[in-house]
């Protein structure tokens, strides 16, 4: 029975486990690695809805281009964090949608938290739901 090798990384419930596996595969196989990598991104966008992949997909091309672009590891990660960034708080942004989906499902189209840092007594209070830590 043979796997590639983003199925063998996926096969690891404990996430220390897969992440010290990823880790090992790149310091000892950087080839391995980068298939590996990429298969596994292939296969998460494959398997997104269909309305979505087209988004995807382009955002995974930006990423591998300033990736590329990047003269050093510590370059590519600056990047791709100042992309992160980019796509939560600049123009068209996560941020940006969530202010235009607060104002559309507000009534009267005004936003229905106007201070985010003093929300309705309603949006205060939640159900706290404990997770166990598991350690190593």
């Amino acid at each position: 029975m043979t796997r590639n090798a983003a199925d063998e990384a996926l096969a690891h419930d404990d996430f220390i486990e897969h992440f010290d596996w990823w880790m090992r595969l790149a310091a000892e196989q950087p080839e391995r690695f980068d298939e590996a990598w990429r298969e596994l991104v292939r296969g998460m966008i494959e398997g997104a809805p269909s309305r979505c992949r087209r988004g995807l997909e382009g955002t995974q091309f930006r990423a591998d281009m300033e990736r590329r672009r990047a003269r050093s590891p510590m370059g590519a990660c600056v990047r791709l964090s100042r992309l992160m960034w980019d796509r939560l708080v600049g123009e068209e942004g996560l941020q940006e949608k969530m202010i235009e989906l607060n104002r559309h499902l507000s009534p009267g189209g005004r936003a229905a938290i106007r201070d985010p840092e003093h929300p309705p007594a309603a949006l205060r209070s939640a159900q706290v739901v404990p997770f166990r830590i598991r350690l190593p």
